[in-house]
């Protein structure tokens, strides 16, 4: 069986041509000036996968308490199973983040099934934002699903603020001994302190590989669907081992709603915006 791949950004300049050379080798016809075009749209239109290993494809539902239900019915209207019948955008943004807080733990519960009963090798747990991130690892260290030195916050440099600074949006300077790093190349060859959990941003999304990793847990997050495809990619590298890859959504009712029917939102306020007008 014959197995070809290529990764990374081929545009480097202003000259697209240069483009030919590499999109011989990715589609099924001779390349030339004349129909460059086409030929770019036949790469795009196919997404192929570089192991074929198996992808397993789950939403989990994750559950409200007391608390959280009883605000959701005063948020939503009766069209979403709420009470509110002057629903509007202020209502739904304020569902939304509660959405996120329930998301959240039932994320973090997947985490333990995955490792605890499923006895899978490691998950990626993708997060909102820096922030996000942070909580969800202090979180896992109170659950102590794994030892806390298992659990890699893999972030950008740019979310390590400089010494001293003091920054909600970012990961604080007070760091610890926790596993921070802004680069990673974590295969099963080389993941020698035995990472179970790597805590990602989801615009995370290029340019490093996690396949010691063979699950991932997410919720939504507005986005395009090649910032998904990328991140899913992480763990569907060459070099994976596994006999099958694990990708788990954990969703609420307008999470869900999100996921389904606005999924190409770029911002949270754009899919909310679109839910209003359907459910109102």
């Amino acid at each position: 069986m014959r197995t070809d791949w290529i990764e990374g950004t081929p545009i480097i300049d202003s000259n697209l041509y240069r483009l030919i050379s590499w999109l011989r080798f990715l589609v099924p016809f001779t390349v030339t000036e004349r129909n460059l075009w086409s030929a770019a749209v036949n790469m795009v239109a196919r997404r192929v996968e570089a192991t074929g290993i198996p992808r397993i494809y789950e939403y989990a539902d994750a559950t409200f308490n007391e608390s959280e239900e009883s605000q959701w019915k005063r948020l939503m209207p009766p069209r979403l199973g709420g009470l509110n019948k002057m629903a509007g955008a202020r209502d739904f943004a304020k569902a939304a983040e509660i959405s996120y807080t329930t998301a959240t733990r039932g994320m973090l519960a997947q985490v333990r099934v995955l490792l605890k009963e499923q006895k899978r090798r490691g998950v990626m747990l993708v997060a909102r934002n820096a922030t996000h991130a942070q909580e969800m690892y202090d979180e896992l260290e109170r659950m102590n699903v794994v030892p806390v030195s298992q659990v890699l916050l893999f972030v950008g440099a740019s979310s390590v603020p400089k010494k001293g600074v003091k920054d909600k949006k970012t990961f604080s300077d007070d760091m610890g001994t926790r596993n921070v790093v802004t680069s990673v190349n974590l295969t099963p060859v080389n993941n020698t302190k035995k990472i179970r959990v790597v805590i990602v941003p989801y615009r995370r999304a290029t340019g490093y590989t996690l396949t010691a990793m063979d699950s991932l847990v997410w919720t939504v997050y507005p986005s395009n669907q090649a910032l998904r495809t990328q991140l899913e990619a992480r763990i569907d590298r060459v070099g994976q081992t596994s006999d099958s890859l694990i990708y788990i959504k954990v969703v609420t009712p307008l999470l869900r709603l999100i996921a389904e029917r606005h999924a190409a939102a770029k911002t949270l306020e754009d899919a909310l915006s679109a839910v209003v007008k359907d459910a109102l």
